[in-house]
């Protein structure tokens, strides 16, 4: 499998995933409720908002989100992936996503590129099939050297 053991170990070794990312209010981070709404639209939400605005705004997104470590465990998880998934973040927060939560991404198509693409901002179409009756989405994947969280977008088409 892409996500193993190995990619673990070498993200433990790298300190890459500490966790700790500081609270950055800007301009950028006003509540999505403001007319001008982009930088909170699925295709254009950025990798610095995403790691850094508070989990109520995130929280009020009409998309899933899942931020997780370089090694792959979830930090991030928001409200509607969670209603939209059935999983209570309490089963998610600190799992390993592609090995224990989401284990239908862990493939060449998404969870080796994380591996594979150290810039990375995605899309592609996709059949989420593990928990559910398949359910066509829009996957956006991200992930930069400069940003120590990586993520997951879930865009449900129907």
């Amino acid at each position: 499998m892409p996500y193993g053991s190995k990619s673990r170990d070498r993200d433990r070794a790298s300190g890459a995933a500490n966790g700790k990312n500081a609270m950055v209010l800007s301009a950028e981070l006003q509540p999505h409720r403001t007319a001008d709404a982009a930088p909170y639209d699925f295709n254009q939400i950025s990798l610095h908002t995403l790691a850094t605005a508070p989990p109520d705004i995130l929280d009020h997104l009409p998309f899933g989100i899942i931020g997780m470590s370089a090694n792959g465990v979830v930090q991030i998880y928001n409200a509607t992936e969670a209603k939209l998934a059935g999983l209570p973040p309490a089963k998610v927060l600190g799992g390993h996503f592609f090995e224990n939560i989401a284990q239908c991404m862990n493939n060449y198509m998404i969870a080796q590129r994380f591996i594979d693409e150290p810039e990375l901002d995605a899309t592609i179409n996709f059949v989420l099939t593990l928990r559910m009756r398949p359910t066509p989405v829009k996957l956006r994947m991200l992930q930069s050297k400069s940003v120590d969280l990586h993520f997951v977008l879930i865009h449900r088409t129907r």
